[in-house]
């Protein structure tokens, strides 16, 4: 509509000829028409426009979801192979540590009996250090499932502690009194064939012990 068209209407308004004026109703039906047309177009256009956005963050948010998904997931990847080694290594540990503790149970057992003819008999002394202080030390360290036989065991091995004992203060005293140290009484050597037996038992028990702990280790 043109400003001179529009100049006559508002005349016409303020000369109040417009009611005797078809013209007027005819511009006015399409001025209202093309206002209501407008109007719907602008009011679905901004629907759409607000459509597209919430699509588009909607879009942007499932992007970010599945970056920061995806994240995880190699994360998780990483992180299980990480575990998945270690407890390799740690397996292969445990078998070395396994195979150390049942050498030291063994020589360990031997040293006791070696020690007993050095107290008993003058032999020649262990050369090496007690293999069961390095057979102790392994099982706290790498072997939990061993707690209840490696106690057993330590038991037996204070009983033929305590028996090689008393046989060395015997041959103190017979000392103290002869000024000569002679082989511990019959009474106390008769004990050897027991605790001799009672210390291969709990040894046994041990590798029993042992073996099904490795049968386990290898299964993983």
């Amino acid at each position: 509509m043109t400003p001179e068209t529009i100049r006559a209407l508002a005349n016409e308004i303020v000369n109040q000829t417009i009611l005797n004026n078809w013209l007027f109703y005819i511009v006015l039906a399409c001025l209202t028409v093309v206002l209501s047309a407008v109007g719907a177009f602008l009011s679905s256009y901004v629907a759409k426009r607000a459509e597209h956005a919430a699509l588009m963050a909607d879009f942007e948010n499932v992007k970010r979801q599945l970056r920061e998904t995806t994240a995880i997931g190699e994360s998780i990847k990483v992180d299980i192979k990480q575990l998945a080694e270690r407890s390799e290594k740690l397996q292969w540990l445990k078998r070395e540590k396994l195979e150390d503790y049942i050498v030291a149970v063994l020589r360990g057992a031997e040293h006791l009996s070696r020690d007993m003819k050095h107290h008993f008999f003058d032999a020649e002394a262990p050369e090496n250090e007690d293999p069961l202080l390095v057979a102790s030390m392994l099982q706290k360290l790498y072997l939990p499932e061993l707690d209840a036989e490696h106690a057993v065991f330590l038991k037996t091995v204070a009983g033929f502690q305590t028996w090689v004992a008393s046989g060395m203060q015997q041959r103190v005293d017979v000392w103290k009194v002869t000024n000569v140290k002679p082989a511990p009484t019959k009474d106390i050597c008769d004990q050897y064939p027991t605790h001799l037996t009672n210390l291969n038992a709990s040894v046994m028990l041990v590798e029993q012990a042992a073996k099904k702990l490795a049968r386990e280790i290898n299964k993983v």
